[in-house]
């Protein structure tokens, strides 16, 4: 199949937005390859040295799927900083996240020292001393327009962001999800998309509105996609969209549109389809579903984080009143 390229391509004599390359260096397995030599050497016990390697099992999942990193020399402290957030997030114990902290610092310590990157992020990253409370900030309306706003739709980078974004919010997908989807995996019978390569290769379909039905097809009819098994989200050159540019994108945007006090990232957008989604009285199970969960934890910090906002969205919402009220 002949790879469709967008690069110069122009619509109203605009030249699409140049996307930024990745920096190079050593990838993840590379570097816990070598940690792992390196106390293999020096005589570290097995059990300690498989307590490491499953720590940054956990790590790596995190970064790859979460952050779209897979460069270790792009692991900055704030990223560990959010990572340790997320640990925090899925409810896990509190010995759990410090073992997994001091193993950061261990592994980020010896790559600093062999000289593979320059200096070491997890330095200074602090164990919890209680539990903490999962910090999760969601768009609000007011930011999701503006940032909607901020894409130039007359380019193709603009009009792939712009529908992008419309995707992210309306059915709360991962980003790297979204960088997987394939034209055929769109249902616009039933507006509906299957998620066939989500985490933990499980299988299902979220729902999206009429307006992302619209700039789906918007953005389909431009790009002149028609091949089914063909991914829907393309770079310049016609290849799979890279969950970085992606990320990089809506910060770009976000700093554009001078927004400030949450962090802009596709992961936003899935919190902010989250709440969203309750407030507009979904069902927490559905909802569950929705994003893929195989649990209700994530689910419950969602309520919880929210509450304040459903019980005054549901205030004077009382049965008994309402029954007299007929």
């Amino acid at each position: 199949m002949l790879r469709k390229s967008f690069r110069g391509k122009n619509w109203e004599n605009i030249t699409p937005a140049t996307e930024e390359t990745k920096p190079a260096g050593i990838d993840l397995d590379r570097a816990i390859e070598i940690f792992s030599g390196e106390y293999a050497e020096q005589g570290w016990a097995e059990r300690s040295l498989k307590y490491h390697q499953e720590n940054l099992s956990v790590l790596k999942k995190y970064l790859v799927y979460v952050r779209g990193i897979e460069d270790i020399g792009l692991v900055t402290h704030q990223v560990l900083k959010d990572f340790k957030g997320y640990l925090v997030n899925r409810g896990l114990k509190k010995n759990t996240v410090n073992g997994r902290i001091r193993t950061l610092r261990v592994f980020f310590g010896k790559l600093a020292d062999l000289g593979y990157i320059p200096t070491n992020p997890a330095a200074g990253l602090e164990e919890i001393k209680k539990r903490e409370t999962p910090v999760i900030v969601p768009f609000t309306d007011e930011q999701v327009r503006q940032l909607l706003a901020q894409p130039d739709q007359s380019t193709f980078v603009g009009l792939r962001d712009w529908v992008i974004m419309q995707v992210l919010l309306d059915t709360g997908v991962r980003v790297d999800e979204l960088c997987s989807l394939r034209l055929g995996d769109i249902d616009f019978r039933h507006n509906t998309i299957t998620v066939v390569r989500g985490k933990g290769s499980k299988t299902r379909n979220v729902l999206f509105g009429s307006a992302t039905r619209k700039a789906l097809l918007k953005y389909i009819s431009r790009t002149g996609l028609n091949d089914p098994e063909g991914y829907l989200f393309l770079n310049q050159d016609g290849g799979q969209l890279k969950k970085r540019t992606v990320q990089d994108n809506i910060s770009n945007y976000a700093q554009k549109a001078g927004i400030k006090g949450v962090r802009c990232s596709p992961h936003t957008f899935r919190h902010t389809f989250a709440k969203m989604f309750l407030m507009n009285g979904g069902d927490p199970y559905v909802l569950r579903d929705l994003m893929g969960h195989s649990t209700m934890n994530t689910v419950i910090i969602y309520l919880r984080l929210f509450r304040p906002d459903l019980e005054q969205k549901y205030r004077g919402k009382s049965p008994v009143d309402n029954l007299f009220k007929r």
